[in-house]
């Protein structure tokens, strides 16, 4: 259900990092990696806040995408 109401949000405000980044944690948590990925990786496009972006590199290292 998160990851409906959150791409939901997605949709509505596409320049929001935070909300990739959120998807992108309840994609990698339901095992899709390739949307994980995604998500995180335009989180980070889109300058997420400094804390959240050092986590997403991690997940996107831990992933196999070195970003």
């Amino acid at each position: 259900m998160a990851i409906r109401l959150l791409r939901e949000a997605v949709e509505k405000v596409p320049q929001n990092p935070a909300l990739h980044y959120h998807l992108g944690l309840a994609y990698r948590k339901n095992g899709k990696a390739d949307s994980a990925r995604g998500e995180l990786g335009e989180a980070l496009r889109l300058n997420l806040e400094a804390v959240q972006a050092r986590e997403a590199r991690r997940l996107l290292r831990e992933m196999g995408e070195g970003l």
